[in-house]
């Protein structure tokens, strides 16, 4: 649904909240989560850059989240890196698809709007925590099932 990269920022942001307060080097990050290292470099800069996460250099160096993983919001992550995602159409004064943007509709649109902003509004429900809880549980079932 999302681009290779979003789908590897979320997963360093899960990472990176599994770890807690702990720095964790890109290295291990990489390695351990099957992200390329130079391309996992270019998304800390702008999970950085977009305030997500924090850096420090040096021997005790790497990466932390700047806040409590349940106030990064899943929607605000994919915002930053696919802003296209959360652009909306012209709007009538009555808050409705403006006349000549329905004129132009396919069929389909119309329903296929507003499934997609009802799974927006939804997905501002998911934070990081969410992600990384769900991620336990699915990790703990699969361990029960071997």
């Amino acid at each position: 649904m999302w681009t290779q990269r979003v789908q590897y920022a979320i997963r360093t942001l899960i990472v990176l909240a599994m770890h807690g307060n702990s720095r964790v080097s890109s290295r291990q990050i990489a390695e351990q989560y099957g992200i390329p290292r130079k391309y996992l470099e270019t998304i800390l800069v702008d999970l950085r850059q977009n305030g997500f996460v924090q850096s420090a250099k040096g021997k005790a160096g790497g990466y932390s989240l700047t806040r409590d993983p349940s106030r990064i919001r899943l929607s605000d992550v994919i915002g930053a890196f696919e802003p296209e995602w959360f652009v909306t159409g012209e709007r009538s004064p009555s808050g409705g698809p403006a006349r000549a943007e329905m004129e132009r509709r396919e069929p389909e649109e119309p329903v296929l709007s507003v499934l997609r902003e009802r799974f927006l509004a939804a997905l501002t429900n998911v934070t990081v925590a969410d992600a990384l809880m769900q991620w336990q549980q699915h990790r703990q079932t699969l361990n029960y099932s071997i």
